[in-house]
């Protein structure tokens, strides 16, 4: 699976994008996880004390806001990608021309 940081995130971690080994049928929680250990330095950038998103954090799979599938209970599938942005990116992503 194909994980991409945006706007600051790229910057903030060193990194544009990871490639994330995960079983089929993972839900995005189960995949945190596996990107942890992949990137250990954007734990403080995407995850609170909690394991949860940061709330400054926005995650899309395919281009959808998973907030608006199933959370962090959305599904994923190998061939799938998964883009993290700030919100402030976000607004700046998908501004109004």
């Amino acid at each position: 699976m194909r994980v991409r940081l945006n706007s600051t995130l790229r910057g903030r971690s060193g990194r544009h994008e990871l490639q994330v080994d995960a079983p089929e049928g993972v839900k995005v929680r189960e995949l945190l996880p596996l990107l942890m250990a992949r990137g250990p330095e954007l734990r403080p950038l995407l995850l609170d004390a909690s394991g949860q998103l940061q709330p400054g954090i926005v995650a899309f799979l395919n281009g959808r806001q998973i907030m608006l599938l199933q959370g962090l209970d959305t599904v994923v599938a190998s061939g799938d990608t998964l883009d993290f942005f700030p919100k402030t990116g976000v607004q700046r992503a998908f501004a109004e021309s």
